[in-house]
């Protein structure tokens, strides 16, 4: 089966053809592919900014507000986030868990794993957050099993695998990472729901370079291994009223919210400065460095009425 998402990325390909072009960083457990797109909107533009959604199956604003992204970096009118768009060149992946968001829509609206089957235990009767399928969240090497957060038990919502990259659609993520290396200087991963920022680590509470503790194993290990310099979570809408099930008037004032911090992480053209355009930097509050603290303010749950970006 072929998901709408795909044909979507496909069509921005065909409208954009000298900027936009679609990739696959894998396949899963059942064979879809792991569709994502590359925007370049400047010709001698070499770092990188890697934004993904839908690892937890449920979590449908997610892709919706990374296809949102795509969009609005390509159409955009707005001069700031223009100038933020051609300053790197963009991978967007909708969808890491395609297995999982398709039975979502068919079978189990709140299942949140992939479809991988373990061998020893029959998690069949489990539903929603159990059952079946392995964490991909949780799937990735950094202090893997090493604390809270993570279960063995294979019907848990938090299965980690057998092993690290025990799934097929962990390691065509490693693999993607792989081939963009040390270019990449800011990573989002899109989740829900609690509409939270979060930065790694989430093993310790020590403070580490340029941000202070919060959680999230999956983006750790981006950190861990690539030593990318800006690497957020955002959780998404709401709190807790709607929880996964957001209401489709919400859609787009949940992008919009994710959408305005985009402007504030240009880094600096000095090879190495993890500083953020826009100088000079703020004072940062107690604990917190002047990266986070003007992503947060400037950007995240912060849309100034004239700079809204209207849906197209």
């Amino acid at each position: 089966m072929k998901l709408k998402v795909y044909a979507w990325l496909d069509s921005l390909a065909e409208l954009y053809p000298k900027n936009v072009t679609t990739f696959i960083a894998g396949y899963s457990h059942l064979g879809l592919p792991l569709k994502g797109i590359r925007i370049q909107l400047k010709e001698n533009a070499t770092r990188v900014a890697l934004i993904d959604s839908a690892i937890n199956a449920r979590e449908w604003i997610t892709v919706a507000t990374s296809t949102y992204i795509a969009n609005e970096l390509l159409t955009t009118k707005n001069e700031t986030l223009k100038a933020a768009a051609a300053e790197l060149i963009w991978y967007i992946l909708p969808i890491i868990n395609p297995d999982g968001y398709n039975y979502t829509f068919f079978v189990d609206r709140l299942h949140r794993k992939n479809m991988q089957v373990n061998d020893t235990v029959d998690c069949s009767s489990y539903t929603g957050s159990n059952g079946i399928g392995t964490d991909l969240n949780r799937n990735f090497p950094y202090q893997w099993m090493a604390s809270g957060g993570a279960s063995d038990w294979p019907c848990s919502k938090q299965y980690a695998g057998p092993y690290p990259f025990s799934s097929p659609e962990a390691r065509a993520f490693r693999s993607l990472l792989e081939g963009i290396g040390e270019n990449l200087q800011f990573y989002l991963t899109l989740h829900s729901y609690a509409q939270l920022v979060l930065f790694p680590y989430g093993h310790t509470v020590d403070p580490i370079d340029n941000y202070y503790e919060q959680v999230s194993i999956y983006d750790d290990w981006v950190k861990s291994a690539y030593q990318t310099r800006l690497v957020f979570c955002y959780e998404l809408r709401d709190t807790g009223t709607y929880g996964f099930l957001l209401p489709t008037d919400q859609i787009i004032p949940t992008a919009q919210e994710a959408l305005a911090s985009i402007p504030n992480v240009r880094p600096l053209q000095e090879q190495g400065s993890g500083r953020l355009l826009n100088s000079p930097p703020p004072k940062a509050a107690p604990g917190i460095s002047a990266d986070v603290e003007r992503l947060i303010y400037k950007g995240f749950h912060k849309i100034e009425q004239q700079n809204r970006i209207p849906l197209r």
